[in-house]
C-alpha cells in the first residue's frame, strides 16, 4: 500500500461500515439535489452531527426515507448518502451528463467504484479490486490504480478514496463533514 492510500486507510479507522460517496463535476449542489429526488426545494444547511440527528429523527418518524449531505469539494460537488442510501450510483449517467461523476460504495457484502463521463459508464470496479471490471472502457483507469491494493473492505475504501482524489484533484478529509452542507430527504426507489 502506498503512502497516499495509507493516509486514507488511517483516516478510515473507526469509520462506519457503510460508505456511500459520489463526486460530480458539471452540476451545482442544487442540481444534484434534484437528480437525487429531494422531496422539496428548501435549503437546510447542516454539518455532519446536525445531519445525523436530523436523519435519526426522520427515520424514527417515517421509517424508510433516505437522507444525504451535498456540498462542494473544490470544483466538485460531493454527496454523502446516509444510512442505507445509494441512489447517486444509479444516477451517474445523469450526474455526469455535463461532465464527470464517480461513486464509491463500501457495504457489508459489496464494494463498488464507478466512473462516468458525459453520461456514459466508463469503468466499474467491483469487490475486490480491478480484476472485476465492467463498463465501456474497463481498463481506462489502469494507470491510476496500478499501485493500489484492494484486498478487503477497508482497503477497497482507501483505494477508492485515493482513486477519487487522483481523478478529481481534491482530497477528501473529515473537514468536509465539519462544514455546513445541504441536507436532503428523498424516498427510496
Amino acid at each position: 500500500m502506498n503512502d497516499e492510500q495509507a493516509g486514507y486507510h488511517r483516516q478510515l479507522e473507526g469509520a462506519e461500515e457503510l460508505i456511500s460517496l459520489t463526486w460530480c463535476q458539471g452540476k451545482t449542489v442544487d442540481d444534484v439535489a434534484v437528480v437525487l429526488g429531494a422531496r422539496d426545494d428548501r435549503v437546510v444547511m447542516l454539518d455532519w452531527n446536525g445531519a445525523d440527528e436530523a436523519a435519526y429523527e426522520i427515520h424514527e418518524d417515517e421509517g424508510i426515507p433516505c437522507t444525504a449531505l451535498i456540498g462542494p469539494l473544490g470544483e466538485w460537488v460531493l454527496t454523502c448518502e446516509m444510512e442505507a442510501g445509494w441512489r447517486a450510483k444509479d444516477r451517474l449517467a445523469e450526474l455526469s451528463a455535463e461532465g464527470r461523476a464517480l461513486a464509491l460504495f463500501v457495504g457489508p457484502t459489496l464494494c463498488v467504484f464507478q466512473y462516468a463521463i458525459a453520461g456514459e459508464s466508463v469503468t466499474r470496479l467491483v469487490s475486490y479490486g480491478p480484476a472485476s471490471r465492467e463498463g465501456t472502457q474497463p481498463d481506462a483507469l489502469d494507470a491510476l490504480i496500478r499501485d493500489l491494493t484492494w484486498n478487503d473492505d477497508r482497503e477497497f475504501a482507501s483505494a477508492g478514496l485515493t482513486l477519487a482524489e487522483r481523478l478529481t484533484g481534491e482530497r477528501f478529509t473529515g473537514d468536509w463533514y465539519a462544514g455546513r452542507n445541504r441536507f436532503i430527504v428523498y424516498d427510496p426507489d
